[in-house]
């Protein structure tokens, strides 16, 4: 193979994985969105809260939800990554 395929099969195998993990996060930050969302409405609605207090939670619990879907979803090779280094 020459140098020149070489490069272009490795810049294709790079901005393939970047798309995949790039569309992972965008898909974990709309999902994030969604449940801040629902839960400012229930908090609201149904848990008659401030509204500005009910968005502090909905905001702590969106922020929850993205953190461990981004740790074992989106970035989930580096996690075993680095659980591999350890041994």
């Amino acid at each position: 193979m020459s140098e020149t395929a070489m490069y272009l099969t490795r810049a294709i195998d790079f901005v393939k994985f970047h798309l995949k993990r790039g569309s992972k996060f965008a898909t974990v930050g709309a999902i994030g969105f969604f449940v801040d969302a629902f839960f400012l409405f229930l908090f609201v609605q149904y848990g008659h809260l401030w509204y500005i207090l009910a968005e502090l939670f909905a905001t702590c619990i969106a922020f929850v939800n993205n953190y461990l879907l981004d740790y074992y979803w989106t970035f989930y090779d580096v996690l075993r990554k680095s659980v591999k280094g350890k041994n």
